[in-house]
């Protein structure tokens, strides 16, 4: 429960931040933000190697690197990529995400190596390398520059966006409507379901019947179906209605959802849960950040979707520590299930409500 609460923190002070941080976006650009956050968030990795002894230690490292971290998540590398697109913008979201899918595939694995053979403690010393030496110079090299940087003047496919975008003209007046609230509702939801099920899906297996260094490479294989879906639903996105992609989402986390209460206790079944459960969360971010950029102003999406992306965090955060709670009382995850069904009904209902309103506020083109 201590260690899942350090979750909880970092993601509850990206909610906490998330407005700041879209204010220092739209001041000083994405870039500089992305850079200073990003060589920030390496040195608190170590917070957690550092950590022992005692549970307010591990929770101070998740204090500090939830703080320098707030800006280093997707929401600075989707206001990179969004004033920059438009007519595939869609795509080149999920392409941009689709890191994390990556990260899904090796971080199990490796980490379970690391811990093997030089203790839990080297895996935040490698994170912490990792970011200052592969992670910095590629963003440093690659990330937008001039069309993204303060005071130039915006791409045609922003200024087309932004144009387009029938809610909204600042930072503030979005978050009053009631179609910014369905999608945060919505993204709650989604997000708690994601939360609980991706943090516990190792312990998950193992009650199972799947041993740990197999349950270790069943876990890798979600980050397939997050880079799958991801694709797959960047390519949807600007095509389809977004309403509809993230509705197959929502289905593939009920799928995992469903198949995880059936518990056959077998790989085959083992690793469809882990490529359902990656295939939704790989399509449900995207989707929410096209959204945000499609239905509010482009001077407000940094805050629109840093707000949203921190909401989720926190609901993502929470989640695990509840679902903890829920397994030490009962004694089985089992009942775990039933809810995590229901919470993904109830979203669905959500999003049908946030599609009727969004067809009453879009003018005429």
């Amino acid at each position: 429960t201590v260690i899942t609460l350090s979750v909880t923190i970092i993601t509850a002070l990206a909610l906490v931040l998330a407005s700041s941080a879209g204010r220092l976006i739209a001041r000083y650009g994405p870039r500089r933000v992305a850079l200073t956050s990003t060589t920030l968030s390496a040195i608190a990795f170590l917070g957690f190697a550092l950590a022992g002894g005692a549970a307010w230690t591990w929770i101070l490292a998740s204090v500090v690197f939830g703080t320098v971290s707030a800006a280093a998540g997707p929401m600075v590398w989707t206001s990179g990529v969004a004033g920059l697109f438009d007519r595939h913008r869609g795509l080149a979201l999920s392409i941009v995400l689709s890191g994390s899918g990556l990260a899904f595939m090796a971080a199990p694995m490796i980490a379970y190596s690391v811990v093997e053979h030089w203790g839990w403690r080297a895996v935040y010393c490698l994170f912490a390398g990792i970011v200052l030496f592969v992670y910095l110079p590629v963003a440093w090299l690659w990330f937008a520059r001039e069309e993204t940087a303060p005071g130039t003047a915006p791409s045609a496919g922003a200024a087309s966006a932004k144009a387009s975008a029938p809610i909204g003209d600042g930072l503030g007046r979005p978050m009053r409507t009631t179609q910014f609230w369905l999608l945060a509702l919505f993204t709650a939801l989604v997000a708690a379901v994601e939360g609980a099920f991706m943090i516990h899906l190792f312990p998950i297996l193992q009650e199972g019947g799947i041993k740990a260094e197999t349950a270790a490479f069943v876990a890798s294989t979600l980050g397939v179906g997050v880079i799958v879906g991801r694709q797959i639903g960047g390519v949807l996105l600007d095509r389809i209605d977004p309403s509809l992609v993230i509705g197959c989402m929502v289905g593939a986390l009920a799928l995992a959802s469903a198949l995880a209460w059936l518990s056959f206790g077998d790989i085959v079944s083992a690793i469809v849960i882990a490529i359902a459960l990656g295939f939704g969360l790989g399509g449900t971010t995207s989707a929410i950040a096209l959204l945000a950029s499609r239905h509010f102003a482009m001077v407000a999406y940094a805050s629109v979707f840093g707000t949203l992306v921190g909401l989720s965090g926190l609901c993502f955060g929470l989640a695990p520590t509840i679902a903890s709670q829920v397994r030490e009382q009962s004694g089985s995850y089992a009942v775990l299930f039933p809810a995590l069904l229901a919470m993904l009904t109830f979203a669905l209902v959500i999003l049908v409500a946030f599609n009727r309103n969004a067809r009453k506020n879009v003018g005429p083109a």
